[in-house]
């Protein structure tokens, strides 16, 4: 669905704002149904916690503060890609220069790519930083300028600079630096099995952080994302959302908003083409009213929408989002309920 903006608000909305491959479908023996369970998210009102969450087991599996990584490294087995945290709306560009320490402003390269919130290779700002025809990532070695975006106060965290030296079946090199040379780092990270990605920050010298829980351990990450919307003109622009995105590895899903949420049971889960799309929950299921540009504004939940949802054993689910306020009426608290099929 696009969302039309007029342009002559573009630039108020966006201040404002700031604030694949299918898996074959297993035989599973179908499991009773449960009860329906209902969960508050905690991402409070300046949205700046993630919050990893297991359907099966009906718990929140890991948090951590949106701001605490700068990049996550594909850990699974003959995967290489370097991903973006576009919860603080980051952005990259590539200089397609190799020497390091000649990139100290940001006019090299063309133009700034976020990674897009749809997810799989083809979403991926980065792309091929290695020759694709080595088993084992031999790096192009290209400087990447890297914008790290704003905090939860809107406040811009500065420019950086970038560059993958290489990486095996175990772990990646990495330099990374401020644009003036300052605290110039290379650290190797080391890639941990069971976990979809590793992350980086680029605070106190270089962390290696495990920030994600197991990927067996979770379906759904509530956080902010940066996505693609339009113009009136469908000029597109990238804008930062609060909402939720599935593992992009062990969950599939789709998006009714015609079967009343009574009527949905597992023999017609079943008989959906769900899909691996990230963001297919995405932000949506709430809508705004009122005043964007001076920032009155409400959320609603779109009362029609479900969200059928098949996790990594083939356990199917029906989830519909109730709520975006806490019980004291502040904003950043999802609210969802679901069943198991």
């Amino acid at each position: 669905m696009l969302n039309k903006i007029p342009a002559s608000i573009f630039f108020i909305i966006i201040v404002f704002g700031l604030s694949s491959c299918f898996k074959e479908d297993e035989k599973i023996t179908p499991n009773k149904p449960g009860d329906v369970q209902s969960v508050m998210i905690e991402l409070t009102k300046n949205y700046n916690r993630q919050v990893y969450f297991d359907l099966s087991a009906n718990k929140e599996t890991a948090n951590n503060d949106k701001i605490d990584f700068d990049l996550a490294f594909d850990s699974n087995s003959g995967e290489w890609m370097v991903w973006l945290n576009t919860a603080t709306f980051m952005r990259i560009k590539n200089t397609e220069l190799s020497n390091f320490e000649a990139i100290k402003d940001t006019i090299f390269g063309f133009k700034w790519k976020f990674d897009q919130s749809v997810g799989g290779l083809s979403s991926n700002a980065l792309g091929y930083w290695y020759d694709t025809a080595q088993s084992i990532p031999v790096s192009k070695k290209d400087v990447i300028l890297l914008d790290r975006g704003i905090d939860v106060f809107g406040n811009y965290r500065g420019f950086w600079k970038f560059q993958m030296l290489d990486a095996d079946s175990n772990a990646y090199n990495i330099r990374f630096a401020r644009l003036n040379g300052q605290e110039d780092t290379t650290i190797k990270i080391l890639k941990k099995t069971g976990v979809n990605r590793i992350q980086l920050s680029f605070d106190k010298g270089g962390q290696t952080l495990n920030l994600e829980p197991p990927r067996f351990q979770w379906d759904l990450l509530f956080t902010q994302y940066t996505t693609l919307l339009y113009t009136d003109d469908n000029i597109p622009y990238p804008y930062i959302v609060t909402g939720v995105l599935t593992n992009p590895h062990e969950v599939t899903c789709y998006e009714d908003t015609l079967t009343a949420f009574e009527n949905i049971n597992r023999d017609y889960a079943v008989s959906l083409v769900l899909n691996n799309i990230a963001d297919e929950i995405g932000y949506d299921w709430k809508m705004v009213v009122g005043d964007v540009t001076t920032g009155n504004v409400t959320y609603q939940i779109r009362p029609r929408t479900t969200y059928i949802i098949r996790d990594a054993v083939g356990l199917y689910f029906k989830l519909r989002f109730i709520g975006f306020y806490s019980n004291t009426g502040e904003k950043g608290y999802p609210s969802f309920e679901y069943v198991r099929l």
